[in-house]
Order: structure tokens, then C-alpha cells, then sequence
């Protein structure tokens, strides 16, 4: 999201092959939080990642690998005014809402 033509908010989503590129990630957080297999925190951003094997009855794509299984979303947030604290609660909110609408929009099993 753009807020006066600079980035202010984004989040995504990422299907990786590998749990490796989760515990690269999550160096930069400095608390965990429980969402997902594991989330994690900071004042600027929350991350969280999970299992996702797609249904048998999707069709096979090379985009979309039946090996690429983990799930790991972010959100960051940038120059954002008021209390560091009040980010923390806000992060972890909209992440423990942004874990399962992925889930349920990837139809994970």
C-alpha cells in the first residue's frame, strides 16, 4: 500500500521448497509470537510460516510444485508514527487473521 507515493504497508505471501529459507527470514525478528507453525515480531514487521500440501484434485503446474509445501508470510510497515508497542499488538493481530485466510484461500491440507 502507498500512502503519499511511498510504500507504508505491505504484505506477502511466499510457497517455498524449503524450511531453510524460514530460518533465514526470521534473524531480523526479535520476539515470537504464536500464529502458525511459528511467527515472529518486531516494531516494523510481523512473519509467520506454515505447511501447506495442495489438494490431490488441484492439476500439477511447474509454477506451483507439489514439493514447494511451506508457506511463509510478512508483513512490514514503514515510518509509521505512534507508539513501537501499539505496532507489536497491531502486527500480531492482522498476522493471526492473515495465517488462516491463506490457509483457506490456498487450500492447504
Amino acid at each position: 500500500m502507498y500512502i503519499d507515493g511511498n510504500t507504508g504497508f505491505l504484505a506477502t505471501a511466499n510457497r517455498l521448497p524449503s524450511y531453510a529459507s524460514w530460518e533465514l527470514r526470521r534473524e531480523p525478528y526479535d520476539s515470537k509470537i504464536q500464529v502458525g507453525r511459528e511467527g515472529v515480531l518486531s516494531d516494523v514487521g510481523a512473519a509467520s510460516y506454515f505447511t501447506c500440501n495442495r489438494p490431490a484434485n488441484l492439476p500439477k503446474d511447474r509454477w506451483h510444485p507439489n514439493s514447494e509445501k511451506y508457506i511463509i508470510l510478512e508483513i512490514d510497515i514503514w515510518e509509521s508514527p505512534g507508539n513501537p508497542v501499539d505496532h507489536r499488538k497491531i502486527l500480531t493481530s492482522l498476522m493471526k487473521k492473515f495465517v488462516p485466510f491463506a490457509q483457506q484461500k490456498l487450500r492447504c491440507q
